[in-house]
């Protein structure tokens, strides 16, 4: 247990360091977190291990970073922005599964197995984009918009594509109600909830909230709510960091975000936020990059070029300038946590075999790490 305590303190003392130091000689400062889970982990010191402590940890970290990008979202430039952010979605989905099909099949993948490969590869985790974002205070842009957008789009997408390849794989089980379950109702209760909660209960609980005498009781009745839509987003078939999402957008729409904002960022970057980035990098080890070198490499340019091309094209068709396209594409590139949750639906209900999961890891792993490289770049590039 004493183990679990340094780990902890190892890696916050080692994100502020690498952070620092990646800032000082340009480099975006995610690119230092992420790296300290490389350090750390098991390619090099095998200080931490990626097990159950720094997974929940991580989980924990990603729900409340997306929460407070919910806060910090501004709600007219999403709805403004709605028809480019679904054009960017649409496309970033159907080419990376596409080509990841096709790539499953060159590495000896049956068609089911490869299938799947292609729905791990269309989800975007854009959890590394808005932290990038809040970083350079451009989280309220158009650009920025978009790419939430998306990303929400993309996320229903990949999560209704994972329902529908569970139903075929079991259509011999499964009937019709059951499938139009998974697939449509659940996911219009959740949206149904959302409305119903901001219409009726957010009020409710603003001008109630204003009366607390403890100034943490607020705080606490949010991290409760965040939690508890996380979990309903899940029950519903969609992913925890939607729920906790939309929770933070309807906190902002209403104007309840300014008691807790301050706060939850505090409790956010100081603990659960390093230790998510952390636990990417701990996901890579250095001896399966070795062994499967050439299958890395291929899988993860082909990461790169169909996600950043087709989300770039797709901006361009909507009249976005070069610079806004090559951010968009950019922000849109990483895999990140969607894609690890999806790789690892796919092994425990044996979608995938076994023998796949390092290849598939270091390709995740690999996109998210560069994703900065290129979101900086972009940002070079653009008059926000």
């Amino acid at each position: 247990m004493e183990k679990i305590y340094l780990a902890i303190a190892l890696v916050l003392l080692t994100s502020q360091i690498f952070g620092a130091v990646a800032t000082r000689i340009g480099l975006p400062k995610i690119v230092g977190e992420l790296l300290v889970g490389v350090v750390l982990g098991p390619s090099l010191l095998n200080l931490i291990e990626p097990g159950e402590f720094l997974h929940i940890f991580s989980e924990i970290g990603v729900l409340l970073l997306m929460f407070i990008a919910g806060m910090e979202t501004d709600f007219k430039k999403l709805m403004a922005n709605l028809k480019p952010s679904i054009v960017v979605a649409l496309f970033g989905v159907i080419v990376p599964l596409v080509a990841f099909s096709l790539f499953g099949k060159f590495l000896h993948m049956d068609t089911m197995q490869a299938l799947f490969v292609g729905i791990i590869f269309s989800a975007t985790s854009v959890s590394i984009t808005v932290k990038i974002f809040m970083d350079n205070n451009i989280l309220q842009t158009k650009v920025a918009a978009i790419v939430l957008g998306a990303a929400v789009i993309d996320d229903i997408l990949a999560v209704l594509a994972i329902s529908i390849y569970k139903s075929v794989d079991n259509l011999s089980t499964a009937n019709l109600l059951s499938i139009a379950w998974d697939l449509l109702i659940t996911k219009l209760i959740f949206f149904l909830s959302v409305y119903l909660f901001y219409k009726f209960v957010l009020p409710w609980l603003k001008h109630y909230s204003e009366k607390w005498e403890w100034s943490f009781l607020p705080v606490i009745m949010t991290l409760i709510a965040c939690f508890l839509w996380g979990y309903f987003a899940e029950l519903m078939g969609l992913s925890a960091v939607l729920g906790s999402f939309f929770f933070g957008l309807m906190l902002a729409i209403s104007g309840a975000k300014q008691h807790i904002e301050k706060e939850i960022d505090v409790i956010a970057n100081s603990i659960f936020i390093p230790l998510f980035l952390t636990s990417i990098g701990a996901a890579i080890t250095l001896s399966d990059i070795t062994v499967n070198l050439v299958p890395i490499l291929i899988g993860t340019l082909l990461a790169i070029i169909t996600k950043l091309g087709s989300c770039y094209f797709a901006a361009k068709a909507g009249k976005l300038t070069h610079p806004e396209a090559l951010l968009i594409g950019s922000g849109m590139m990483s895999r990140g946590e969607m894609a690890l949750v999806t790789l690892n639906i796919g092994i425990s209900m044996h979608f995938i075999g076994e023998q796949y999961y390092s290849i598939l890891v270091a390709i995740i792993v690999m996109t998210t790490i560069l994703s900065p490289f290129f979101i900086k770049y972009s940002l070079q590039k653009i008059k926000l």
